[in-house]
């Protein structure tokens, strides 16, 4: 709620905490450093009314947290009334706060947050390895050494903390500040199977699937491809068979123990 707030060391201790959230690799200490300043004073700088940022570490500081121009601008209005002793300087920006407030009623996070969830909902959908990982988190032994993974899906270790970072980011997982996991959750994304972005993430993760069939050894894999003739009804049929089938495998994979990843795909369709 950075409108909301009239005091700019409030707003950032908010942001600091926000970006934590899927950044847990932010830290004050990691803050100062790229500021150039000594950890000590910028602990007591937020924790102190009487110390302050001069603006140029000021400004870099908001520009590590993300801030947009308005909101710096909004922000150096805060700090300005803080520290002035003039009268008529203070209300003068004052009037200048409230206006800001008066032509931003929402809290930033309420107006940005359908922008944001898109966009990290776009990260994790445009990543087949998203998914994969997200899935192998909930096998007890990747979930209590997630980086073994790496070497299973032939990628780098910052390759991998990218993509723990999209998983946190769409509350998939949450991490602790060594990057180990705490919790793996159910997936939240709901798009309509038209939607555009699900037509692409299915694009990309069966290009990822032919590729894998392509390097799986014949026993652990069970592949058919059929081609026939056939009518509309008997289409149809076929889709009511497959949601059956389907149903009997969530139920067998509902009863089966977390082991490995596993993968079905389908595709009925008319070519002529």
């Amino acid at each position: 709620m950075i409108y909301a707030d009239n005091n700019y060391k409030t707003i950032l201790k908010k942001r600091v905490k926000s970006l934590q959230k899927t950044r847990p690799e932010l830290t004050l200490k990691g803050l100062a450093n790229q500021l150039g300043i000594q950890a000590t004073y910028f602990s007591k700088f937020f924790n102190s009314d009487q110390t302050h940022l001069n603006d140029d570490h000021l400004y870099l500081l908001l520009s590590l947290l993300s801030f947009s121009n308005q909101e710096i601008e909004y922000i150096y209005l805060l700090k300005s009334a803080e520290q002035t002793r003039n009268k008529e300087r203070l209300e003068h920006l004052q009037t200048k706060i409230e206006s800001f407030q008066k032509e931003n009623p929402l809290n930033i996070e309420q107006a940005v947050t359908p922008i944001d969830r898109v966009e990290v909902e776009m990260n994790y959908l445009l990543d087949p390895l998203c998914l994969l990982v997200h899935m192998a988190l909930y096998i007890e032994d990747f979930k209590n050494f997630p980086f073994r993974l790496c070497e299973k899906l032939n990628i780098t270790n910052q390759k991998f903390e990218e993509i723990l970072r999209v998983l946190a980011s769409n509350e998939l997982i949450s991490l602790d500040e060594q990057f180990r996991i705490k919790d793996v959750r159910p997936i939240k994304i709901h798009y309509g199977k038209d939607h555009p972005l699900m037509r692409i993430h299915q694009s990309l993760f069966k290009t990822k699937i032919n590729s894998e069939l392509l390097r799986t050894e014949e026993k652990d894999k069970h592949s058919i491809l059929v081609s026939f003739t056939a009518d509309e009804l008997a289409f149809e049929k076929i889709k009511v068979a497959h949601n059956r089938f389907m149903k009997e495998v969530e139920l067998i994979a509902k009863d089966a123990k977390n082991e490995g990843v596993y993968q079905i795909n389908f595709d009925v369709f008319k070519w002529l």
